[in-house]
């Protein structure tokens, strides 16, 4: 299997690692740490989601931060991870400590030019109009979660006769696996469901994974906590790269 920073090509892990912008490296409690601590043995962890979602797993590439244009001039929608085979595009998106993000609605009213910001939401709504066949009323889309629509688009922005969108939901620490943050994305999900495809021309899913910090997470916080802002990114890396931040204690996955 194949791996790429963007568009670029990473010979192995480390040299993905590399690429990575500094900000995804000053603490541990950005989702990128777990996202990058699980898929740290590449094809391992593909094979393992895909048992989970009961997909075939082909020759194929695992592109981390794949971007997809927005409309002109506007930022492009970058997902965590879109594995690409020939039969099948994956996108997954990581959360972990984050709150979920705006609403349509609420992404609407925090710019100064709303009618260019529905021109936005309706370029993503066409991507994904155009994979269900089904039109979007656009008022509809008002108490979605905005980040999961444009996730959504950018998957059907893809060719691919197998579409999948997976929620990778990080729970370190958590007493039980399945919290309320998965009951919360749980919903959402279904909300995006029922307004952008309720015929199920896309397969949808919640995948937590439920991890327990190590002695080896604690004394990279202890080292980050002491350390000047510039070293940070350099202590992060070399935990990913060099020791066991966590320890995986289960997994569960729902068919939204």
């Amino acid at each position: 299997m194949k791996l790429c920073y963007g568009q670029s090509p990473c010979a192995d892990f480390k040299e993905l690692v590399r690429l990575m912008p500094d900000k995804e490296f000053m603490n541990l409690t950005r989702s990128t740490v777990p996202l990058l601590f699980y898929w740290s043995d590449g094809t391992a962890a593909l094979e393992r989601l895909c048992r989970k979602l009961e997909i075939g797993v082909g020759d194929g590439t695992l592109c981390f931060e794949y971007a997809v244009e927005s409309l002109s001039g506007n930022k492009s929608s970058f997902t965590d991870i879109m594995y690409l085979s020939e039969h099948v595009a994956i996108a997954i998106e990581a959360k972990s400590t984050e709150p979920q993000y705006d609403t349509v609605k609420e992404w609407l009213q925090r710019g100064t030019d709303i009618p260019h910001r529905r021109d936005v939401a309706r370029h993503w709504l066409a991507m994904i109009e155009k994979r269900t066949g089904r039109r979007v009323d656009d008022d509809s889309v008002d108490p979605l979660i905005y980040q999961m629509v444009h996730r959504l688009a950018s998957l059907c922005s893809i060719d691919t006769a197998c579409p999948v969108l997976v929620y990778q939901l990080f729970e370190v620490e958590q007493p039980t696996l399945g919290g309320q943050n998965t009951a919360d994305y749980e919903s959402s999900l279904k909300e995006l469901r029922r307004a952008l495809d309720p015929e199920r021309r896309i397969k949808v899913y919640l995948h937590t994974v439920h991890m327990k910090k190590t002695s080896d997470f604690s004394q990279t916080k202890i080292r980050l906590e002491a350390a000047r802002a510039e070293d940070r990114p350099c202590i992060v890396r070399k935990a990913l790269l060099g020791q066991s931040l966590f320890q995986i204690r289960g997994e569960s996955t729902i068919s939204v």
